[in-house]
């Protein structure tokens, strides 16, 4: 996952609760791009190709979802990720999220397993969503894999979402199945080659649950370049009689006209919006620099998706070139800084590597590990009751045997 830094931001910009990745290329037991992949406050599961290269599937998640990783057989034909979701507060409303990855091999084997695990699937599961990389020309209605897997969907119940392309090839190949769910708002984003020949499907899931929350709401007013041209012209022809001592009650009752006059206008130009405020948690290492880069990238990608011109597109990509390599040595200058200042801190520079490089997940359960004052006492018994045997066992050994007879040691 070279790309882990862009995956950052594209969870943060598109402020997604979920993100489910496919051949992330991240081998076992290593954790060092998941972790940059991960906003503040988002966790992840991951279920590594065991043997070979490449492969790989996981989840990122933000924490105020609980994400439990349920493992179910193996399969030789596919990549697998099963999980459970749920929001923290809540209690048995959990959904089963997996995520598929299939390569690209000769399909009997993957059919007769993917007919067996969604028919014992849909016997002990209420609700689930099945997402991931199927390489099946699902756009294609002559090709056979495809006709064979819609006859295994249609004979359990499974619906399949997705129309359109998810591949720049122009292939359906990235599949939303759901079972006992629907899903709203299905965007497919094309992306730039640097990011991933596959496109970003996006879509709201909504999961029933009795959290009170209390969001926080600002009202403002969008201002454009047509905003003054379309205020002027719309104001009414009114007119302020002026004498050269004009009456005190008439100025005031004019000045009150002329003013909901104004206000009215502008409400009907520019009304004011009530928007939610979404806080976003950026990086601790994004600066100015990379948000200049970030913002010109963006200009030029919304150019090109306008005009859909070479020029344009080309444009983009080397623009998130430059811009992922900002990120990328703006992370360095970052932590270079953060290990300086705190280079006679032991502590801290322990804890800094450790989220470089172990499970997020892992490490956060471990520092919330309780021993008890027992606990603390007899760890500390037994390693000095090891002591003293180890020490009776040397005196008891003849002397030639001893290179310092003279050498006593004492524990007090």
């Amino acid at each position: 996952m070279s790309k882990a830094l862009i995956v950052n931001d594209i969870i943060t910009d598109q402020e997604c609760n979920l993100m489910c990745l496919t051949e992330t290329w991240v081998k076992p037991n290593e954790y060092v791009a998941l972790n940059e992949a991960s906003p503040p406050v988002y966790s992840y599961v991951h279920q590594p190709r065991l043997t070979g290269r490449g492969g790989g599937v996981g989840l990122i998640h933000s924490e105020n979802l609980v994400v439990t990783q349920k493992y179910s057989h193996k399969f030789n034909s596919f990549e697998i990720l099963y999980t459970s979701v749920n929001y923290v507060a809540t209690k048995n409303k959990s959904i089963l999220l997996i995520i598929i990855y299939r390569p690209p091999e000769p399909y009997t084997e993957f059919l007769s397993e993917f007919a067996d695990f969604v028919s014992n699937l849909v016997v002990s599961v209420n609700k689930a969503l099945i997402v991931g990389d199927f390489n099946i020309h699902f756009d294609n209605l002559e090709d056979p894999l495809r006709t064979a897997v819609v006859s295994i969907l249609d004979s359990v119940g499974i619906n399949q979402n997705v129309i359109g392309p998810t591949h720049n090839g122009g292939h359906t190949l990235d599949l939303i199945l759901t079972y006992g769910l629907s899903i709203e708002n299905i965007e497919i984003i094309p992306q730039s080659e640097v990011i991933s020949d596959h496109y970003l499907i996006s879509f709201i899931i909504r999961i029933d649950h009795n959290i009170s929350t209390s969001p926080r709401y600002r009202v403002k007013r969008t201002f454009t370049s047509a905003t003054a041209p379309s205020f002027i012209n719309d104001l009414p022809e009114t007119s302020i009689r002026c004498g050269s001592a004009p009456d005190p009650v008439e100025l005031d009752q004019a000045t009150e006209s002329l003013e909901s006059t104004l206000h009215c206008t502008l409400d009907r130009v520019a009304p004011l919006k009530r928007k939610m405020i979404r806080e976003k948690k950026l990086a601790p290492w994004y600066n100015g620099l990379t948000r200049s880069l970030k913002q010109k990238s963006r200009q030029l990608e919304r150019i090109w998706r306008q005009t859909k011109l070479e020029i344009f597109q080309t444009a983009w990509k080397e623009s998130l070139l430059k811009y992922r390599k900002s990120l990328a040595d703006a992370k360095k200058i970052y932590f270079s800084t953060l290990i300086g200042d705190n280079q006679n801190n032991s502590r801290f520079l322990f804890n800094t590597v450790a989220k470089l490089t172990r499970n997020k997940t892992t490490s956060e359960e471990n520092t919330q590990s309780f021993h008890s004052s027992d606990d603390f006492m007899k760890f500390f018994i037994y390693k000095i009751e090891n002591i003293r045997d180890e020490i009776q066992a040397i005196k008891l050994q003849p002397v030639s045997n001893v290179t310092n007879p003279s050498d006593d040691i004492y524990i007090k």
